[in-house]
């Protein structure tokens, strides 16, 4: 029943931040970004509107060819439209360069979830 009434709450605020503020909700499944964010933590993510991607920023973004969204740290600014990312717990950037058209946002607010 715990689970059951969690998963409501969670379901009416992912709907309440869309609707109002244009905000997407994401399920972190991995740790690749712990201690910031931890496994099972949900993620609300805003558009970059009037605000440029920085060094730094965890951003939500889709790979080439995979419809998969991806929550890691900017680590590097190639250049105008091209940056690094990397998982805050892992040894190494991601083997991939992501261009603007990829990001969907920035992380604004994270939600432990624990064991459930």
């Amino acid at each position: 029943m715990k689970s059951l009434c969690l998963a409501i709450a969670v379901s009416l605020v992912g709907l309440i931040c869309v609707a109002r503020w244009n905000l997407r909700l994401f399920y972190v499944a991995t740790g690749s970004m712990a201690p910031a964010i931890p496994a099972r933590a949900l993620v609300l993510v805003a558009a970059y509107r009037n605000k440029s991607v920085q060094v730094g920023d965890v951003a939500a973004f889709r790979r080439d060819g995979n419809d998969q969204v991806v929550i890691h740290r900017v680590v590097q600014k190639v250049n105008a439209s091209t940056y690094m990312t990397s998982g805050d717990a892992n040894l190494h950037v991601d083997p991939y360069r992501l261009i603007t058209s990829q990001i969907l946002g920035y992380v604004v607010v994270v939600m432990e979830l624990g064991e459930w």
